[in-house]
């Protein structure tokens, strides 16, 4: 996975993928700029996994292009993997 630096500059605009996230346009301005500089746009090659059902999470992910798969495994499944 290959992340670009956040945006940190005060006086960037907000990064096209936050501006339309429909839950952030509710947060305060100051709150909203901490979301953007936290940023990270982020590529992953076609069958990457990304999250794991029942690991802890580090990120909150936004899809900007492309499509994923969304797949549960039965429980017997997940025990063994």
């Amino acid at each position: 996975m290959e992340r670009t630096p956040a945006l940190n500059d005060p006086t960037a605009e907000e990064h096209p993928a936050l501006r339309d996230l429909p839950f952030l346009r509710f947060l305060p301005p100051e709150v909203r700029r901490q979301v953007a500089d936290r940023f990270m746009p982020a590529a992953h090659p076609f069958g990457s996994v990304i999250v794991r059902e029942g690991e802890t999470a580090d990120a909150f992910y936004v899809l900007v292009s492309g499509r994923v798969r969304v797949v549960r495994l039965p429980r017997a499944e997940k025990r063994s993997s």
